[in-house]
C-alpha cells in the first residue's frame, strides 16, 4: 500500500507562522472562503485536531465576519452557479454548520448566521434537480432540527 493521505487538519495546523495568522493576513473572496467551508466541511468530525482547526478560523475576526456575510447571501452568492457545484456548496456549507453546531465551544466561538443559513439553504435546495435535491436533503433536516436543540 501507498503512503497514508495527511489529514487535511494536520496540514492547515502546520502552516508556516501559525493557522490564525495566516487566515487573519489573508484577503478573502467569496470564491475563497467557499473553497475554505469546503475543506472545512471534510474535516472528520469529533476529531480534536478537526475541532482545532475550526476553532482557527472561527476565532479570525476577519474570516468569521465574511463567513456570515457569505453565510447570509448563500442564495445570491450559489444562484448563478452550476447545479452540480451549487451541491457542493451548499452540501459543504451545511456539513460546516452541522460541525460546529455540535460542539459548544465552536458553537459559542461562532456568532454564524445558522438559521439564516438553514433558510437560504432550503430556497437554494429547491433550485437544485431532485437527484441533487434528495442529496442535501438530510443534512438540510439534521441542521434545522440542530439550530432548534
Amino acid at each position: 500500500g501507498g503512503a497514508k493521505p495527511v489529514p487535511i487538519s494536520h496540514t492547515l495546523l502546520g502552516v508556516a507562522g501559525g493557522l490564525r495568522s495566516t487566515i487573519a493576513a489573508t484577503g478573502w473572496t467569496e470564491g475563497d472562503l467557499h473553497s475554505s467551508v469546503v475543506l472545512l466541511s471534510r474535516l472528520p468530525p469529533g476529531d480534536a485536531l478537526s475541532r482545532l482547526t475550526l476553532l482557527s478560523f472561527l476565532a479570525v475576526p476577519q474570516w468569521r465576519e465574511f463567513a456570515a456575510h457569505c453565510a447570509r447571501n448563500l442564495q445570491a452568492q450559489l444562484g448563478p452557479l452550476s447545479d452540480r457545484r451549487k451541491e457542493l456548496l451548499l452540501a459543504a456549507w451545511l456539513s460546516f454548520a452541522l460541525a460546529v453546531l455540535a460542539e459548544p465551544s465552536l458553537r459559542a466561538a461562532a456568532d454564524l448566521p445558522f438559521r439564516h443559513l438553514a433558510e437560504d439553504g432550503e430556497a437554494v435546495r429547491r433550485t437544485l434537480p431532485y437527484e441533487a435535491s434528495q442529496t442535501v436533503a438530510p443534512l438540510a433536516r439534521r441542521l434545522v432540527s440542530s439550530i432548534s436543540a
